[in-house]
């Protein structure tokens, strides 16, 4: 792991290394410490309780001044995501005082918000085009991303949602002169749950999945062998390679979607001395953007 990260791909290693081998590293690492996610900070990820609050969170750079009711910036302040995440929620409180903008980012991509003192928002970037009007002296505002899914809510209804394209997120700026109630954004993965915690109004998030009455035996039965762990060393390996190696290792049958072919020669680096199937499916998505459906012969990676 060493070698690759001095090969360039520290972004890459550094957080795999972190949520699989928390106590690895020393102090002679090469390892930055705000590359790493320390094992309560998982938690916090994985129960949407981690995020970045503009007035209380120290920026990466730039200054904001908060009093009893609002926060402002005083030049582009900038906070950075604490690992590239595609699952993250954008929260506003937003009154008759507030306007300004601000920007969420990515290596190549960006989404832009705007808010002004008569209640409207814009959001635009990445597939996204919202603009509305509150119709409250005060209003709650979210945009919630979950992959190539976001939804905008405010006042705890669903005002749009559609498909983006998939990005990992990195930072997020509260541009100058910007003045808000509040705002914050909540750092999240697949998995996180969690309340809205100090967010007025009826909270709601993405509509829930549907269960269905009865999950079929081999569903359980593939979700039960997926929990189970594996050993594997895959560096510079593509795909294809990737998933047939799994076939030899796994009690669970993985296929490439005629869609996710597209990606056969992809590199992938994963290794790991205990990783369940589950987890090898959320690494799939980090790093080549491949989702997945479960099929009853085994598991079926796409590209959409």
């Amino acid at each position: 792991m060493e070698g690759l990260r001095k090969k360039g791909f520290a972004g890459l290693v550094d957080p795999v290394m972190a949520y699989y081998f928390p106590t690895s590293g020393n102090s002679g690492s090469a390892i930055q410490a705000n590359k790493w996610i320390r094992p309560p900070d998982r938690y916090l990820l994985e129960h949407g309780l981690l995020s970045a609050e503009v007035g209380f969170t120290k920026p990466r750079s730039g200054s904001v001044v908060r009093t009893t009711t609002h926060v402002s910036s005083q030049g582009t302040a900038n906070y950075n995501f604490p690992i590239p995440l595609s699952h993250w929620r954008l929260e506003m409180i937003l009154d008759a005082n507030s306007k300004g903008s601000g920007q969420i980012k990515a290596w190549n991509s960006s989404i832009s918000f705007t808010w002004d003192r008569d209640g409207s928002v814009s959001m635009s970037g990445n597939g996204i085009n919202v603009s509305h009007k509150g119709t409250e002296s005060t209003n709650s505002v979210q945009l919630v991303t979950r992959g190539k899914g976001w939804s905008v809510i405010i006042n705890g209804a669903i005002v749009k949602s559609g498909e983006m394209d998939y990005q990992a997120w990195e930072s997020f700026d509260f541009n100058g002169g910007s003045i808000v109630q509040q705002l914050r954004v909540r750092y999240l993965n697949e998995h996180s749950s969690g309340p809205l915690a100090g967010m007025p109004g009826k909270a709601q998030e993405l509509p829930p999945k549907v269960q269905k009455a009865e999950i079929p035996e081999w569903e359980i039965a593939l979700k039960a062998e997926l929990k189970k762990t594996i050993e594997f060393n895959f560096e510079d390996t593509p795909v294809t390679q990737v998933v047939e190696g799994l076939n030899l290792i796994s009690t669970v049958t993985w296929n490439l979607d005629e869609s996710a072919m597209a990606l056969g020669d992809l590199p992938m680096f994963m290794v790991s001395d205990g990783m369940t199937g589950e987890q090898v499916l959320n690494w799939f998505e980090r790093l080549a953007g491949l989702s997945y459906r479960l099929e009853e012969q085994g598991v079926v990676l796409v590209w959409k």
